[in-house]
């Protein structure tokens, strides 16, 4: 059976869309912190120099 889902207009210009269809599945307690995400960062430079080094010498 095929289902149909309602359909909605088009936006527009002048008719914008005003409401979101769905809401964020993601909470922010599921969200890293900014501190882990600047840990994460700075690993993955020393990760990408070591690399960089690895290709050079072999």
């Amino acid at each position: 059976m095929i289902r149909s889902w309602p359909t909605r207009p088009a936006p527009t210009l002048s008719r914008p869309v005003t409401e979101v269809s769905a809401p964020a599945r993601v909470s922010a307690r599921q969200l890293p912190s900014a501190s882990d995400l600047g840990w994460g960062m700075v690993n993955l430079g020393l990760l990408t120099l070591l690399a960089g080094v690895a290709v050079r010498f072999f």
